[in-house]
């Protein structure tokens, strides 16, 4: 596969004979797996240490930015098989417990926080929210209120973390070709060129079920004495928010992590939609 090439720590390495790279918008880090097989007489060159730094290349453009998290080796008599695997650099959020002096973040927002528990990891946040769409919640974005208290829980990963803090602001974390921290959402805008069958997309595959998914999410939680909405959708302590697409009486009960209002309840319902 030589339109493939990782460039580790510096080296350029192509030739593979399988390579792959797992991008989602839905995941904080994507992954990336090649191997190689060389003849037992010939020296292996391929120089790779769990750890190193990887630039994964399509063609000339880059795709991923990460460490090389497995290197497996395997030969019979003839031949020896090299393989690994890795992701991107926001993978070590997954893996790293969140550290942080006192235990807890006063009135910052989850940007704010997300910087400085990637700054000891080097990882860069980006925030990147588009123009609400319709069924999108049209009221003033949420992601950058600051948190009254953030308490870190014993034991719980930057991402728990973050993306605890996430579900209360409606918005997803995920990473780009760069390897940065994204946080982002669902957004409207139709992108150029359009994608066409066997033009710009060789091969496709969807599936469109129920599972994990439901027509109403009652999003319920507890506020402070004396509070008032201006809402239609509120009653006592919950708010609704609908999933037209599902065409089957499916309700959900979400607990609200945060103080619930009408603002925080909508982010909360149109993140788990």
């Amino acid at each position: 596969m030589s339109n493939i090439t990782l460039r580790i720590d510096g080296v350029d390495y192509t030739n593979w004979l399988s390579a792959s790279v797992d991008m989602d918008v839905r995941t904080l880090a994507w992954g990336f797996s090649a191997s190689v097989t060389t003849p037992v007489e010939q020296p292996q060159a391929l120089d790779v240490k769990k750890g190193d730094r990887v630039e994964v290349r399509y063609q000339e453009h880059v795709v991923l930015t990460g460490y090389v998290d497995a290197v497996s080796a395997s030969h019979d008599a003839q031949n020896v098989s090299l393989s690994l695997s890795g992701r991107s650099l926001t993978g070590q959020l997954t893996d790293s417990s969140a550290v942080y002096e006192g235990g807890q973040f006063d009135n910052l927002s989850l940007s704010r926080i997300a910087e400085i528990l990637c700054e000891p990891f080097g990882i860069d946040v980006q925030n990147i929210i588009p123009e609400a769409g319709p069924g999108i919640l049209q009221t003033q974005y949420l992601e950058d209120a600051p948190f009254d208290v953030v308490r870190i829980e014993q034991g719980e990963s930057v991402f728990e973390l973050l993306e605890r803090l996430a579900r209360q602001r409606g918005v997803l974390l995920t990473t780009n070709a760069q390897g940065a921290l994204v946080i982002t959402r669902a957004g409207t805008t139709l992108v150029t060129p359009a994608l066409r069958l066997g033009v710009n997309i060789k091969a496709a595959n969807g599936l469109d079920g129920l599972q994990q998914r439901a027509s109403q999410y009652i999003i319920k939680g507890s506020t402070n004495g004396g509070l008032k909405w201006n809402t239609d959708q509120a009653s006592g302590n919950a708010i609704v928010v609908y999933d037209r697409s599902v065409p089957l009486y499916r309700p959900r009960i979400v607990v609200c992590e945060s103080e619930l209002s009408a603002e925080n309840a909508r982010a909360r319902g149109q993140w788990q939609r």
